[in-house]
């Protein structure tokens, strides 16, 4: 894995957001493998300590190579070093990859993400991998919903201005 401590070159990466938006990218074996790549550096991570303070994907880049992709984690400030994780903290980096309100990834996307995770991280047993999926979906659920909402009030305030 890679913490940038200063932006690279734009010519040769991507923000992880283009594998949801942009056309290009979104051949389903590319976007499998980029999502894959994803969570098995998000597992890297957290198997060394760190915990990644706001690890949305408009904070990830993405660097297309032969064999799959790269992955760089940005804004880093908050970024800590822990001996050992807390299981909230996990849940949480796993959640804010889901929640970036300009790109919605789909539930399937969001177990490709777990699914690499684990297969590195392995910090979770059989049984504990249901509870924390639906955990880690719970909280997305209810973080886009308040994002829905706030999105709602603004436009129904513009709205009204207008008139």
């Amino acid at each position: 894995f890679f913490l940038m401590l200063r932006r690279p070159p734009r010519s040769t990466l991507l923000p992880a957001t283009h594998l949801f938006l942009s056309p290009h990218h979104r051949t389903p074996g590319m976007k499998r493998k980029a999502l894959q790549c994803l969570g098995e550096e998000v597992a890297a991570l957290h198997l060394v300590g760190f915990v990644h303070g706001d690890l949305r994907l408009h904070n990830i880049m993405i660097q297309e190579t032969d064999g799959g992709f790269k992955i760089f984690f940005l804004d880093n400030e908050s970024t800590k070093l822990y001996r050992k994780i807390p299981r909230k903290l996990i849940i949480q980096n796993l959640r804010q990859m889901k929640t970036d309100p300009t790109c919605i990834i789909s539930k399937t996307d969001r177990l490709r993400i777990f699914r690499a995770y684990q297969n590195i991280h392995g910090r979770f047993t059989r049984d504990e991998e249901r509870t924390v999926i639906t955990e880690i979906e719970r909280l997305t659920e209810k973080v886009l919903e308040i994002s829905r909402k706030r999105r709602r009030a603004a436009l129904s305030k513009m709205s009204s201005v207008s008139h």
